[in-house]
């Protein structure tokens, strides 16, 4: 299902971004070369990802903050969690927080957040819980505005819908009367998570209202329009379970237009909600060509032809082959 490719990708290439560097005085030039942690992010290629992290840990060591190097290093660390080798990746934890810098607070939000994915992709949610806690805690005493909102994420991901709701309503308390807070960054993938844990629940009211303020942060925000593109095709998809496919259509159908003009995507998921809302509404001939292309698409992925028969197939059916 589209939402776990949303959530996989929010919760890799968001979960990395971070703050530039700080710089002393004496080494200030030096500092000021040192590229932000999250430009550094390749998500397509872990392994070479490492090789960057690794390569600004040394030119942070040169310039002589060994804190960012130590920060860079849990990004090594968090390349093996990517690639499944969770033992790796708690070694090269192991190190930082063993090292001189582990008690320096950034340095120790990281680590927490990075060994938390860590617990977290390797099927230890509640285990990776309590560690998103006390990361939030720390970057939110240290004025570590954005780290801290990277863990409620976090903390949203691993807990049960009840606590995934009780941690969105956490950030809002932590950046209320704060609009300029870093923090906010997380309003669109928190409320686009918990929508989704909504439709799980078949609890399509909330999760419309979810999709909606999740909608609603990322136009907010600058470079996020392929974000609030997703968004509106999550609030037509929930309108759609709700029977509301006169509302529904038109918003998947100008989705659709806007991702192939403005991205050059024909998106086979638009599509499909396109296709469901026009058989909904009685127009079969009208489903056809939107269902065919998304069964084309469809087809072609090996991981949806094993998982996703059902809908396949009645695509499939749609689209007249």
């Amino acid at each position: 299902m589209r939402w776990i490719a949303i959530a996989a990708f929010m919760a890799a290439g968001l979960a990395a971004c971070g703050n530039a560097p700080s710089a002393n005085d004496e080494g200030a030039e030096q500092m000021a070369e040192l590229t932000p942690i999250r430009e550094m992010w390749n998500f397509q290629d872990p392994a070479a990802s490492e090789t960057a992290f690794r390569t600004l840990a040394a030119e942070a060591e040169t310039a002589g903050n060994d804190a960012y190097a130590a920060e860079a290093m849990t990004q090594v660390a968090r390349t093996f969690s990517l690639r499944g080798d969770f033992d790796q990746a708690n070694a090269t934890l192991d190190v930082v927080d063993e090292g001189p810098q582990g008690s320096v607070p950034v340095v120790r939000v990281r680590s927490l957040l990075e060994r938390g994915r860590t617990l977290n992709s390797g099927g230890q949610p509640d285990v990776a819980l309590p560690l998103f806690e006390e990361a939030y805690e720390i970057a939110a005493a240290n004025g570590e505005d954005f780290l801290a909102g990277d863990a409620l994420h976090m903390a949203g991901i691993a807990a049960d819908i009840e606590g995934e709701r009780h941690w969105v309503g956490v950030l809002g308390q932590f950046v209320d009367g704060r609009p300029d807070s870093p923090a906010n960054y997380w309003f669109g993938a928190m409320h686009n998570n918990l929508g989704w844990s909504y439709m799980s629940a078949e609890r399509f009211e909330e999760a419309l209202t979810e999709f909606q303020a999740s909608r609603d942060a990322y136009a907010a925000m600058e470079g996020k329009r392929y974000e609030t593109l997703i968004a509106d095709y999550s609030v037509g998809q929930a309108m759609r379970r709700l029977d509301r496919c006169e509302a529904a259509l038109p918003l998947q159908e100008q989705t659709f237009e806007a991702i192939r003009t403005e991205f050059d995507q024909e998106d086979e998921y638009v599509a499909e909600e396109i296709a469901l809302c026009r058989a909904a509404l009685g127009d079969t001939e009208g489903a056809r060509e939107p269902a065919s292309l998304a069964y084309g698409k469809f087809s072609a992925q090996s991981w949806f032809v094993e998982s996703e028969a059902e809908r396949l197939e009645a695509l499939r059916e749609l689209a007249g082959d």
